[in-house]
């Protein structure tokens, strides 16, 4: 696009009232630092001195505080990360071990069932006791279903509610991680000016 205007203008008519609209946009100071096709495209049209110079003043010592702040900031953010994947392994670890126990019982159970009534029906001939057998393994059958269903849910509802607490434990730790109040160690109606004049050029 020639100009960012005509992207706002075309969201301003198809956006509803109260609606939201994302936008990402390319920091134009990159062009120059890039050293791509839009490093010459800034050349061509003799706008790269003018960009150079607005980079120069924004350079500026960093203060060591903020130096420190940021890397200590990284470490935390890094030991966080660190520990929150652990934790999430450990779950995951957890719910394939009870749900390849809950499979390991119910085939178990059923084996067992299906044995016994094998077992029954080498005894006997009779059509009663036949029809007893079976519906007797019938009977064990859903109970068996029924108990591992019951305890896959269980394992679910446990497992949720885990996630949820891992979950509210990582933003807890990112609320409180150290905070950094600005990166930018020049004042704020700097970058504003230097902003107006960046828009002026484009």
């Amino acid at each position: 696009l020639s100009s960012d205007k005509i992207i706002f203008q075309l969201m301003k008519k198809i956006t509803k009232k109260n609606g939201m609209f994302l936008v990402s946009s390319r920091n134009r100071l990159f062009n120059m630092q890039s050293l791509t096709f839009r490093t010459l495209a800034e050349i061509k049209k003799k706008k790269s001195t003018f960009i150079i110079k607005e980079i120069n003043r924004y350079y500026s010592n960093i203060p060591n505080n903020l130096s420190n702040k940021v890397i200590k900031n990284f470490k935390n953010m890094t030991d966080s990360a660190i520990e929150a994947s652990k934790n999430l392994e450990i779950i995951n670890t957890s719910v394939i071990e009870k749900f390849a126990e809950t499979n390991m019982q119910l085939a178990t159970s059923l084996i067992e069932a299906g044995t016994a009534a094998a077992d029954e029906l080498s005894d006997t001939k009779e059509i009663p006791d036949v029809i007893s057998i079976q519906t007797g393994f019938l009977s064990k059958y859903n109970e068996t279903m029924f108990d591992a269903a019951k305890s896959t849910a269980t394992i679910f509802n446990n497992a949720r509610s885990e996630y949820q607490r891992w979950f509210e434990k990582g933003m807890e730790d990112i609320k409180n991680s150290s905070e950094i109040d600005s990166l930018f160690p020049f004042p704020a109606d700097k970058v504003k000016k230097a902003a107006k004049r960046t828009s002026k050029t484009s």
